[in-house]
């Protein structure tokens, strides 16, 4: 790495971070060589005392009836309980098996201290995610649960549940004894948030009559000493959504424990961090929808508790929930998925309709009409009345300028969405380990826009690293009668004196035209990107043009709106489809974590003009005639 790039890497970072990132490394290197100096968070000599049977009943009911997104699908739940009595475990689309830790001889289990599969993998196996859902079902099977839950089947398929829970058991009391601070990816700050709080849960759904109270002392002891080693240890070195889970558990495990130290220091970091990370529109200032989805639960769940145990909460919480909750209806779509945005994905915690749901009903809000606007955050969108058709715009910042490790190079790119189905879609990121998809999933190809000169809109390296970055120098949108119309205007990274300038259109007919141009001095090409979803068939015709059409149930090319398109270039761009391939990453969709899946890109390539020739070039997208549909049907393909 060159030196300019290091201190463009370090320039906009915080003084915070700049001295906590050496003091989090020493820490992990004395912990790993003095293990002394961790024995006061591993030593269970020292007796915690009981949790009130009140305030466990209160965790229940919340869990009940305000957390709505963490309650789970009971066969989602015993499958993955009856995979990890074998042995085997699921994160992230990955399975491995770990009945056996390495060969091993005698050994059964994970190893807590061992690195299975990549890093991001292996916090998910210490979170310990599975222990809410479990716990809730055994919970609620045959007894009455919190707040009029009923059981659903009775005594015996309540014993059927608690043997399923026993590994899971075995693994906690497993983690406990060996798992150790300095050696373990679970004493990181960022996997002790999330477990404590999966413990928690867990612990105030079962303690009341878990039949192994040995057991169930034990745990309570590991997670407070926990939540004490988190106090000393949070990620002030990244800041983000890392430092909100830190202050979730704070908040959470503080109430748990009727600790007012925990709970004034989370609360303080919670004013200041909602007013930071909360943007005045509702996005969150990192900009990509997952991990947006991500910081409203944990809001959801510290305003939901510290409400029912009288604790004081800002005066705007209700308002900044209900702002969220539009943000997030607007990037995702009808069928439950997110837009992908800079590093985001598909999963279980961050589906939108449940933690909407959440919000709603805390904040007692009804859904409002869809907002189509969120300039500070930088997204736009034009949704048809029934949302069947969206377009959504990427016309803001990469981040939040001191945390850049979740941006992507995606100036003025954009999701599109027809017939209620996905056609040009964002890439997504398939994971943050070195593989060959994580510079891809970030690079300028991986979006649908445009590049200058083969270069990179910022400067991205390493698997999180971002040194000088591209910039929107402005952005608006405007509806008339004859349609609706956005225009934005972006200087990429190490270019300072090109712009690219990028209008959509669509008409009253609904043709969308995308028009591109590079202004401020002569430049050698450029290259405009689309990526196409897996079932959308894409066939070039003789005239250079290319049929798009999308295979819905039930519809009929011949029917009313049924999904056909024709997609044309403008400008002499000449035109190239890549299929994916195994070779490469060009043309791969990444819905969820782990998950690649083929499909097309389209790339098209203009040559640059001299410094004030009227460069302009592009697509047209129109809806195909009747006569164009009875052709196609009859031609090959």
């Amino acid at each position: 790495m060159s030196l300019p790039r290091f201190i463009r890497t370090l320039a906009p970072l915080r003084r915070e971070q700049l001295i906590w990132r050496p003091v989090r490394m020493v820490q992990r290197r004395l912990y790993r060589h003095l293990p002394l100096l961790t024995r006061r968070w591993t030593d269970e000599s020292a007796v915690t005392p009981a949790i009130p049977p009140e305030r466990l009943e209160q965790f229940r009911a919340a869990l009940t009836n305000e957390l709505l997104h963490l309650q789970p699908e009971s066969e989602s739940v015993r499958r993955q309980l009856e995979e990890i009595a074998a042995g085997r475990f699921t994160f992230l689309n990955q399975t491995i098996d770990l009945s056996r830790t390495d060969g091993i001889p005698g050994q059964d289990g994970p190893d807590w201290n061992h690195r299975h599969g990549n890093h991001l993998w292996n916090f998910h196996l210490h979170y310990f995610p599975f222990i809410t859902g479990a716990a809730w079902y055994l919970s609620c099977e045959g007894s009455e649960g919190s707040e009029g839950h009923k059981g659903q089947g009775g005594r015996e398929n309540r014993e059927g549940w608690l043997e399923l829970f026993r590994p899971v058991q075995r693994l906690i009391e497993d983690w406990i004894l060996n798992a150790r601070p300095g050696q373990s990816d679970g004493w990181e700050a960022y996997p002790v948030s999330v477990r404590v709080v999966n413990w928690i849960y867990g612990y105030a759904l079962l303690a009341r009559d878990y039949p192994d109270q040995r057991f169930i002392d034990r745990w309570r002891g590991s997670i407070e000493r926990q939540l004490d080693f988190l106090a000393g240890h949070l990620e002030l070195h990244l800041l983000a959504n890392h430092l909100f889970r830190n202050i979730r558990a704070l908040i959470i495990g503080g109430i748990f424990f009727d600790r007012d130290r925990w709970i004034e220091q989370g609360l303080r970091l919670f004013r200041r961090e909602i007013d930071e990370q909360i943007l005045p529109d509702g996005g969150h200032f990192e900009r990509s929808p997952m991990y947006h989805a991500q910081t409203l639960g944990d809001i959801i769940e510290c305003t939901a508790l510290l409400r029912r145990f009288g604790h004081p909460l800002p005066a705007t919480i209700d308002e900044k929930i209900s702002k969220m909750a539009d943000f997030l209806a607007a990037l995702s779509y009808s069928d439950g998925r997110l837009s992908l945005f800079n590093d985001s994905a598909n999963t279980p915690e961050t589906k939108p309709g449940p933690i909407i749901t959440a919000a709603r009903r805390l904040t007692k809000s009804a859904e409002r009409s869809p907002s189509v606007e969120f300039a500070l955050s930088g997204y736009y969108l034009w949704q048809s009345d029934t949302g069947a058709e969206k377009l959504i715009i990427d016309a803001g910042p990469p981040s939040v300028s001191y945390n850049t490790a979740h941006a992507h190079c995606d100036l003025l790119s954009f999701e599109l969405q027809i017939a209620g189905r996905p056609w040009i879609l964002d890439t997504g990121v398939h994971g943050y380990g070195g593989d060959r998809f994580r510079h891809y999933c970030r690079s300028t190809r991986a979006h649908n826009t445009v590049s200058i000169n083969g270069r990179e809109q910022s400067e991205i390296w390493s698997t999180f690293r971002m040194g000088g970055t591209g910039r929107i120098l402005e952005s608006d949108a405007s509806h008339s009668e004859q349609g609706w119309y956005f225009r934005g205007r972006a200087v990429h990274y190490g270019q300072p004196r090109l712009q690219h300038e990028r209008c959509f259109q669509r008409d009253a007919a609904g043709t969308w035209t995308i028009t591109d141009r590079i202004t401020g001095g002569q430049f050698h090409f450029a290259e405009s990107f689309l990526h196409f979803h897996r079932d959308l068939e894409v066939r070039k015709d003789d005239d250079g043009s290319y049929l798009l059409r999308m295979g819905l149930p039930g519809v009929g090319l011949l029917a009313p709106g049924s999904a056909v398109r024709r997609l044309t270039v403008f400008g002499g761009m000449s035109v190239e489809l890549i299929e994916a391939g195994e070779d490469g990453a060009d043309g791969w969709y990444f819905p969820e974590f782990g998950v690649a899946v083929p499909g097309q890109m389209l790339v098209g390539r203009f040559a640059g003009l001299p410094s004030g020739a009227d460069g302009a070039f592009g697509f047209h997208l129109a809806p195909v005639t009747g006569e164009e549909i009875v052709s196609t049907a009859a031609g090959p393909g």
